[in-house]
């Protein structure tokens, strides 16, 4: 489990880096460049052409409303001092069209600017993500149960489980949706079973939160703080200035949390969100699927509290 997260904590780095070394890829500066309109230079070629067509028509307008032989030759000469107003009006669009320019790059350089800082929010989401993970994945691999679920450190190596396999342990133990009833035998003075009664929701939780305060607290208490400090961080993210960038980004997170989990952490986060102590998980247990990956025995065997979450909780939209 830690060899692939170091891998994609590898890949990310790179990423990042290759982001923040060169700037923005060319497909951004050219997504950047294309949604800017192009009307700063369409506007300033239409002033240009308007002002180069009246001084052109000018000299013939006056021709056609004053006759040229009423006209002396200093005041014809006249006549083309407006070639003076045509290089003022080209002046006057040259300006107008700086300034559009000038804005249009000042666009371009708040959109550059609001994408590295996206970058640099990301960099430093997946910096504390990550290593939250592996605290996480830490914590697990320093869990230590016997054989019957209890947490002691220091058994036997014969009895021991450790990581992974102490929360496999430890989901066999959780109580069933049935409750055996036995009666002492009468011959060998055993007890032996004589038949089962179905429990209600919260006789399952009841049992649950017991055996949680005898046995389990002290291993799983920070396991579920910590996965709940690692949702609350990806819930608390802006990862996105769109709001369906950043809902989209923060679901992409929650898949590659949830693919952390094993199906024994799964079925011990079902028990624990349908209990008191994770009233606040609950919410987002439900709202990232994280019941997606519960083996279908064991949604068979603990119908009772599967019933307490939707069907989203089983990523079943």
């Amino acid at each position: 489990m830690g060899q692939p997260l170091d891998r994609h904590l590898l890949r990310i780095r790179q990423r990042t880096q290759s982001q923040l070394s060169h700037g923005l890829s060319p497909a951004k500066h050219r997504s950047l460049y294309h949604d800017l309109p192009d009307e700063p230079l369409t506007g300033s070629f239409t002033i240009g052409l308007l002002i180069f067509i009246i001084w052109a028509v000018w000299p013939f307008l006056l021709g056609f409303l004053f006759p040229w032989e009423d006209i002396n030759p200093g005041t014809s000469g006249d006549m083309f001092g407006s070639l003076t107003a045509l290089f003022s009006g080209l002046a006057f669009a040259g300006l107008i069209s700086t300034l559009l320019m000038q804005s249009r790059e000042l666009q371009l350089q708040r959109d550059e600017l609001t994408q590295t800082r996206e970058v640099f929010s990301v960099q430093r989401f997946e910096t504390t993500l990550f290593g939250l993970l592996r605290l996480l994945n830490d914590h697990v691999a320093s869990i230590e149960v016997d054989s019957t679920g209890w947490v002691r450190p220091g058994a036997s190596k014969e009895d021991s489980r450790v990581g992974r396999l102490a929360l496999e342990v430890m989901a066999e133990r959780l109580p069933t949706q049935f409750e055996r009833q036995t009666e002492r035998d009468n011959v060998t003075g055993r007890p032996k079973v004589v038949g089962q009664t179905q429990r209600t929701l919260e006789q399952i939780v009841d049992s649950y939160e017991k055996i949680y305060r005898e046995r389990f607290e002290i291993a799983l208490g920070p396991y579920f703080r910590l996965l709940y400090n690692i949702f609350r961080l990806i819930e608390e993210a802006k990862l996105s200035e769109l709001e369906p960038e950043n809902r989209a980004a923060k679901n992409e997170y929650g898949r590659i949390v949830r693919a952390q989990l094993s199906s024994s952490e799964v079925k011990l986060l079902m028990f624990n969100g349908a209990s008191t102590y994770g009233v606040k998980f609950k919410p987002w247990i439900i709202k990232y699927s994280l019941l997606k990956h519960l083996p279908s025995l064991d949604r068979q065997n603990c119908a009772t509290v599967c019933s307490d979450f939707p069907p989203q909780a089983f990523g079943e939209h």
